[in-house]
């Protein structure tokens, strides 16, 4: 994974759903793995945090979602 991909994509999609005036609230599901790889690194944190990115860590092969992430509580 990406991490400028994954950021960028939410935050366009974000974009696209404020300027449609819908009122749902917008995850970036990631697998455990990328997870745990990238974004639960500083950096990661960090862009978690300033750009209030609420996540949804999931293992695929079991389809279960394993930890729902809120954007003020990135620091776990």
């Amino acid at each position: 994974m990406s991490l400028e991909k994954a950021i960028g994509q939410y935050c366009v999609y974000q974009a696209v759903m404020e300027g449609t005036q819908r009122d749902y609230m917008l995850y970036l599901a990631v697998h455990a793995e990328a997870f745990f790889d990238v974004l639960n690194e500083p950096l990661g944190r960090l862009l978690l945090r300033k750009y209030q990115i609420p996540v949804i860590v999931f293992d695929s092969e079991r389809e279960v979602i394993l930890e729902w992430i809120n954007s003020n509580t990135t620091d776990t």
